[in-house]
């Protein structure tokens, strides 16, 4: 049995993360919750990616399908393509990149940037 880690467990057992990845999983719900708001303030920015980087690193299976890939494999037959879990990847990727909150925003508003000048051309 594998037990699912919520963002309050993936904080509280930060340090403890590498030791779970065989026990564990988590889903991109739970890094979405870490990535929202993590520019409030230095201090969470600090917390939030640590928390993430731990995660990544301990190699804990994340399953990064939407609440709406869940609810369309329920029902065979229906075709969903799910385009939220991407960037939500890009952006947790994108955040391991970064040192604090501003360079976080502008790596992120010149990926979004970029994206859509390719987009348009």
């Amino acid at each position: 049995m594998k037990y699912y880690l919520e963002t309050n467990s993936l904080r509280s057992l930060n340090r403890e993360l590498n030791l779970l990845s065989n026990n564990c999983f988590t889903s991109g719900l739970s890094i979405f919750e870490l990535i929202s708001d993590i520019t409030k303030s230095e201090k969470e920015f600090n917390i939030r990616k640590s928390v993430i980087s731990n995660v990544l690193k301990s190699k804990i299976e994340i399953n990064w399908d939407s609440q709406k890939t869940i609810k369309a494999k329920a029902f065979k037959g229906i075709k969903f393509k799910d385009s939220e879990m991407e960037g939500l990847k890009e952006l947790t990727f994108n955040l391991i990149e970064c040192n604090n909150p501003t360079d976080f925003l502008e790596l992120t508003k010149k990926k979004i940037q970029s994206k859509f000048l390719q987009k348009i051309r």
